[in-house]
């Protein structure tokens, strides 16, 4: 048979941008690509719906597209000049998988956080803007805070914290400011919620700001250089990295221990804690596992190429781990052996999503290039590109997943969603903020 090699994704179609208004028209077709080492050539493709499309290809590279009327599971299959017919793969067509987006005035770094009793949820863009929307893309309020948010918003009750330039923000659930408060070095980072009553959040010079839930300051710590996000575990106790070392203070401020990697290379992600470990990247290419009480290292395991993790792993049900790492790899680690299940585009540098539908486990992930992808532990099942592939997905934003709706904000500064259904696995921990107070304890 002529050689060929085959492509099979799902791609969005363009649409036209809009501010401030519900999830826009969506369609997604099938496209098939080729690339051909000899040509002219016949093609005949049998798209599985009764439909077959003859044609003459004449060049090196050849793009099909294909619209099905309804959705399900189509098998496809190719005929090249008069050889046999090839099945390629199942394909499953999602009924309104894509929803829509929403263009906010500038770049989006940060992630989504969501009011669960009410199914709004926030984010900011590096304009200053502030916004609230329903899970139908309609705007609830827009504060404009001035200064550039890099981190992503912490609901508490009936307020929301966020940071903007150097100054810690509270405001109300409509849109009304409660304080503002002036910080000795810029926000990049998320505020985390130390129960019953405190906010802490870190500055880019390396400071550590305790307030209670109204603004007045209750401590000041000083550390090395700039903090990762502050995860809390069960006890309350505050983790996080500070450049080469993962730190954990009791709730007064004190330190329990210090540990710091064995190259001295940075660790990027904020930590993730379950019953047993403390889990971080680090930049050495290495999953650091920890003991929670004493920070004795337990292990280490080391990614393929000893690309940089940059992403907060995730835990499924079964307390397998998952993340990707600089070189595009993602993995999975059941504590014994290290897998690698998929290879992506570019860099994955955001937590992967993992749901169930219709008891199948499927993992989401977004690359740096801008593409989308779900995939079982088997088999890719599709890949959109949501973004330009100019490096578009900040290496921090995250998955946003309630009520079987997907929305991931973008550096280009739209908020993307999608129709996927399914459950959230449950889990120890889940780094992407379906739990927005970082305290381990998923959904509370």
């Amino acid at each position: 048979m002529t050689g060929f090699i085959f492509y099979l994704f799902l791609a969005t179609v363009p649409i036209d941008s809009f501010t401030h208004s519900s999830w826009g028209d969506k369609e997604i077709p099938i496209f098939l690509y080729f690339k051909f080492k000899n040509f002219p050539l016949p093609l005949k493709i049998d798209w599985g719906d009764g439909k077959i499309e003859s044609l003459e290809v004449k060049w090196i590279i050849y793009e099909a597209e294909h619209k099905y009327e309804m959705p399900g599971k189509y098998v496809i299959k190719v005929k090249i000049g008069s050889d046999y017919w090839l099945t390629t793969d199942t394909v499953t067509v999602f009924e309104e998988l894509f929803m829509g987006k929403i263009s906010l005035p500038a770049m989006i770094y940060g992630s989504c956080a969501l009011d669960k009793k009410e199914d709004i949820f926030y984010i900011g863009d590096i304009q200053g803007n502030f916004y609230a929307f329903d899970l139908f893309g309609q705007i609830k309020f827009n504060y404009f805070a001035g200064g550039e948010i890099y981190g992503s918003p912490l609901v508490v009750e009936s307020l929301i914290y966020f940071g903007a330039d150097s100054f810690l923000y509270c405001v109300d659930k409509k849109g009304r400011l409660v304080f503002k408060n002036k910080l000795s070095g810029k926000i990049y980072n998320t505020p985390s919620f130390l129960s019953p009553d405190k906010i802490v959040i870190s500055t880019d010079d390396g400071r550590l700001y305790f307030f209670n839930l109204f603004g007045k300051k209750i401590k000041e710590l000083k550390f090395p250089s700039e903090l990762s996000d502050i995860s809390l575990d069960e006890k309350n106790n505050l983790i996080f990295t500070c450049a080469s070392t993962i730190y954990s203070l009791n709730p007064k401020g004190k330190i329990n221990f210090k540990f710091s990697s064995l190259e001295d290379e940075e660790f990027y992600p904020a930590p993730i804690v379950t019953k047993d470990y403390i889990i971080c990247g680090c930049e050495d290419g290495y999953l650091y596992f920890l003991d929670k009480k004493k920070g004795r290292l337990i292990k280490r395991v080391l990614t393929f190429d000893e690309e940089a993790i940059k992403c907060e792993p995730v835990i499924d049900e079964e307390g397998k781990i998952y993340f990707g790492d600089e070189g595009g790899r993602l993995y999975r680690y059941d504590h014994q052996q290290l897998r690698a299940l998929f290879e992506a585009e570019d860099a994955i540098n955001a937590s992967p999503l993992i749901i169930k539908n219709e008891n199948e486990k499927i993992i989401f992930i977004v690359d740096e290039s801008g593409y989308l992808y779900a995939l079982t532990e088997k088999k890719l099942l599709f890949r959109l590109e949501i973004a330009s592939s100019e490096k578009d997905l900040y290496q921090t934003p995250s998955f946003l997943f309630t009520k079987g709706k997907l929305i991931i904000p973008s550096w280009d500064g739209f908020l993307y969603a999608f129709n996927i259904g399914g459950q959230l696995v449950k889990s120890e921990w889940y780094a992407y903020r379906a739990n927005f107070f970082r305290n381990g304890k998923i959904n509370k």
